[in-house]
């Protein structure tokens, strides 16, 4: 008798049949996606299971639970011999290229992937066909169908990450949101804070650039070494995609980082945003340190190949985990966020609750979110509720980005 818990889904259910059907005597599973947890309730109750998570909190509820758990992008090859693997279908061809050649290097024989009819192909077919010798689809239910893949395919070679972006410096890995692309809003995004929170290091007065003193466009702010041994400027990009918004910044902000050698190709800007002085300026004066963060492990395994110079540097880490629960509490001064606002093939704006929640967990006294989105998403009223001021900085036919704050003190705008 089929055990789960929670109740699964229609479409959970019928992959976990189609399952059964295929490999009636399997009892080494792996479960590579499972939103609410019922493919692991599946799998656990029929033999041993183990998890392939691309999305960080399917990982730590396996680990909660007691169950093995790995990231999608470390899987080791001839890790999962004979085993059957159970997931919902990814939505784009590229990350069902990627997770079948994952788990097909592992040596999962059997993989079983459902999802709704209407947003399958063909095409999908085909990718699966590049890891495994057979394919098939099972017969319908309802809105669902599987499709299933047996046999992999000797000697597969790891899969490269695609390249892209200004002079190819963005990554992609596996079905990362945009792929190797510049995302049109978060490039938005990068320039619309370049522009407003404009550091200019000088020799004239001092100013306390960590909160105290709000920075605001066409403000020159001097920071001490006394000012900065307290600390670098820490901006968090969260939810860091392929790492763009991230590359960019640091690309136009390079002249003021501590340390970066100046001569290396990689800082030089590729942003329109120019800042006064920048090569003049004694490096050592101003540390600044970006935390890039994704719920998505291709997108961490992206960002760290895009940042990489940066990360050697000591300038950058990429963590893998939900909404940013690794960096503590009240230690950023600035928070960039490009939200995504699909669930599956439909639009949800209510995703971006749980980023703003924690946005403002990460926020110290006095700093500032900057957020982009799609201008025709109702994503204001979220915000104003979340913080207690918020200001357009920019909109324009596609996107809107806004600077939101808590109302604490004085604020000089």
């Amino acid at each position: 008798m089929t055990s789960f818990s929670p109740a699964p889904s229609a479409l959970d259910r019928l992959i976990c049949d189609v399952a059964g059907a295929e490999a009636p005597a399997a009892r080494a599973f792996v479960v590579a996606s499972d939103p609410d947890g019922s493919l692991l309730s599946w799998a656990n109750a029929h033999g041993t299971a183990v998890v392939v998570a691309s999305d960080y909190r399917e990982y730590a509820r396996a680990q909660a639970h007691g169950t093995a758990a790995h990231a999608l992008t470390q899987l080791a090859p001839g890790s999962a011999p004979g085993a059957v693997g159970v997931g919902h279908l990814p939505k784009s061809l590229a990350g069902i290229r990627y997770l079948a050649r994952q788990l097909a290097r592992a040596g999962v024989e059997t993989l079983v992937l459902g999802a709704n009819t209407k947003h399958m192909s063909r095409s999908m077919n085909a990718e699966l066909a590049r890891s495994y010798a057979n394919v098939h689809a099972s017969r319908g239910r309802g809105k669902f169908r599987c499709l299933v893949a047996s046999g992999p395919l000797p000697n597969l070679p790891e899969l490269e990450p695609s390249t892209g972006g200004p002079g190819g410096r963005l990554h992609a890995v596996g079905g990362v949101f945009g792929g190797a692309s510049d995302d049109a809003g978060g490039r938005l995004l990068a320039e619309a804070f370049l522009n407003d929170y404009l550091v200019r290091v000088t020799d004239t007065e001092q100013r306390d650039f960590k909160g105290k003193t709000p920075v605001t466009k066409g403000k020159v702010v001097t920071v001490s070494r006394e000012e900065c041994s307290n600390g670098p400027f820490i901006l968090v990009d969260l939810g860091c995609g392929n790492g763009s918004v991230s590359r960019r910044v640091l690309d136009t902000t390079g002249g003021l980082i501590a340390g970066f050698p100046q001569d290396k190709a990689d800082s030089e800007p590729t942003s329109q945003v120019r800042h006064e002085k920048f090569d003049s300026i004694d490096k050592d004066r101003f540390r600044f340190r970006v935390l890039a963060t994704d719920v998505d492990a291709a997108a961490v395994a992206s960002a760290r190949l895009t940042l990489a110079s940066y990360a050697n540097a000591g300038l950058v880490s990429v963590s893998w985990d939900d909404a940013g629960e690794q960096i503590p509490d009240s230690s950023a001064d600035v928070v960039l966020l490009n939200p995504p606002f699909h669930d599956g093939a439909g639009i949800d704006t209510s995703l971006v609750e749980h980023l703003l929640d924690n946005a403002d967990r990460l926020l110290a006294s006095g700093g500032e979110l900057y957020l982009v989105y799609n201008s025709h998403l109702a994503y204001l009223p979220a915000v104003r509720r979340q913080f207690g001021i918020v200001q357009q900085i920019v909109r324009d036919r596609r996107f809107t980005v806004l600077k939101a704050w808590q109302n604490q003190g004085n604020r000089d705008l």
